[in-house]
């Protein structure tokens, strides 16, 4: 009776090497895209809840002042997390003066996913943490027409949380970016958001063209509406000027224009 020996195998062949790596490309060419969604997911969700919590911190603002909005660039008392006092520029931007408000925890607020680390990396730097806080925060706030902005006081402004007509459809804050030095010098953060002077966001230009709002989540902002709620909002809605002020809402106007009264 013969017996037959059987060599165990020691290795995958050259096919199956070939059949196992196409396998794991087509997993990855699955799994990463899924994952980077649901990043991207997470970050806006994440960025929501910040503008719902500085929003509630503006709205405790207006309640502890007998109902006066908080001013949207104007000198006034502020102190930091240490107690110091603020002099002149920092005093004047909304950030110092909202942070009593959530006990100085920047990051569920002012400071939103890859904010904080940004400014982080300007303290480690030795660069000015408080001066960075005030003027390249998570969020801008509309400082025209929601509180006033001493640098154009003539333009019609909300000063009391109960005017607005519509306080549901009216722009606070929403998710800003700067471009310090020019196109390509991008920051995802500043302390104020305007009307848009163009009407197609492109990031490729200067942030002032866009009224410095990030449109970072899928082409989309998250903006904090006057009445206290979040919400996502595209290029359309943020070129309309019923968003940005009380007067072109009251007037159904979107393209409403502020002239100097004729004598």
């Amino acid at each position: 009776m013969g017996y037959q020996i059987m060599k165990s195998r020691q290795a995958f062949s050259l096919v199956e090497l070939l059949v196992v790596i196409s396998i794991i490309a087509l997993l990855l060419a699955l799994v990463v895209p899924a994952l980077a969604g649901a990043k991207r997911q997470a970050n806006m969700i994440r960025e929501l809840s910040a503008a719902r919590n500085l929003m509630a911190a503006y709205i405790m603002y207006a309640e502890d002042h007998d109902g006066e909005v908080l001013p949207g660039y104007m000198s006034g008392p502020a102190v930091d997390h240490a107690g110091n006092e603020l002099g002149n520029p920092i005093n004047k931007r909304y950030p110092w003066k909202l942070a009593p408000y959530f006990n100085y925890e920047l990051s569920d607020c002012l400071l939103v996913n890859m904010r904080r680390a940004d400014i982080d990396a300007l303290a480690a730097k030795g660069e000015d943490y408080i001066y960075a806080v005030s003027v390249m925060p998570s969020f801008g706030l509309n400082t025209q027409y929601v509180g006033g902005n001493e640098l154009y006081g003539w333009l019609p402004h909300i000063k009391r949380i109960d005017e607005p007509a519509q306080p549901n459809r009216l722009i606070t804050f929403a998710s800003a970016r700067s471009t310090p030095r020019g196109p390509g010098s991008e920051v995802g953060g500043y302390f104020e958001i305007r009307p848009p002077m163009d009407r197609k966001y492109n990031p490729s230009r200067d942030a002032h063209r866009f009224g410095f709002l990030h449109l970072r989540h899928d082409d989309q902002a998250a903006v904090g509406l006057f009445d206290g709620h979040a919400e996502m909002m595209g290029e359309s809605e943020l070129v309309d000027m019923r968003r940005w002020s009380d007067t072109a809402a009251r007037l159904g106007d979107p393209d409403w224009q502020w002239l100097p009264p004729t004598k």
